[in-house]
């Protein structure tokens, strides 16, 4: 939810998945000893922080640059733009002032076009992929050049 997804942005949620990323297993084995560990924590979050640790690992498999720091579900990972591609659209689109990413899922376009120097008007029909696309571009150092 997008509550949840602002809760992991957060200091404490940043806390949280350094926590989760300590624990060994995959995803559901993670969540157990997560809630072992915290044992008042919301199921919600715990899942949540579980899925973005896991995309992280995910994202670091991969090559991605700054992986351990990405804010994303696993299936909104395997939708994102890979970076070369992204660095590719912001190439070609690199005269344009300004830059419309209508379905920006996490951001993966969104910080390469930003990150040309174009301004980019970003929408995202989930809210918490856009608060995740929001908090990805800050996280780059855009967060200004792009409303999302």
């Amino acid at each position: 939810t997008e509550e949840t997804a602002r809760f992991l942005c957060s200091d404490p949620g940043e806390a949280l998945l350094a926590r989760v990323a300590a624990l060994p297993g995959d995803l559901p084995e993670r969540v157990l000893r997560l809630r072992r560990l915290v044992p008042d924590l919301d199921p919600e979050r715990a899942a949540a922080a579980a899925q973005v640790d896991d995309a992280r690992r995910r994202a670091a498999r991969r090559g991605l640059p700054d992986a351990h720091r990405l804010m994303a579900t696993p299936d909104a990972l395997a939708q994102a733009t890979s970076p070369a591609i992204a660095a590719f659209h912001a190439r070609r689109l690199d005269r344009c002032g300004t830059v419309l990413d209508p379905a920006c899922g996490v951001g993966a376009d969104l910080v390469a076009l930003a990150a040309a120097g174009l301004r980019v008007d970003a929408h995202a029909r989930d809210p918490a992929r856009a608060v995740f696309a929001r908090e990805n571009a800050a996280r780059a150092g855009l967060g200004a050049r792009v409303p999302v």
